[in-house]
């Protein structure tokens, strides 16, 4: 189950120092892990979105666009920057 308590034990069993959520609507659960990151003592700034709404992935076919996000979300490349050369 996700709450406070169970996140802040992952984060720290881990050592977590960043985390990137992904889906159609990450931000609904951003403040909860970004609250979970403070109270562990890591940067909230360090909690991620990669929005699949936002960049227009919204079925399985996009299979490889959610790839190309996930990637550059990681990298700390913007998508938008990937979608302008392709």
């Amino acid at each position: 189950m996700w709450n406070e308590s169970s996140l802040i034990k992952w984060i720290n069993a881990f050592d977590l120092q960043r985390i990137i959520i992904a889906g159609g609507c990450p931000g609904t659960v951003k403040t909860l892990f970004a609250k979970a990151m403070t109270l562990a003592g890591k940067d909230p700034l360090n909690v991620i979105l990669a929005s699949f709404n936002e960049h227009g992935i919204c079925s399985t076919n996009n299979l490889n666009r959610a790839k190309a996000l996930l990637a550059c979300t990681i990298a700390g490349i913007p998508f938008e920057v990937l979608t302008k050369t392709c």
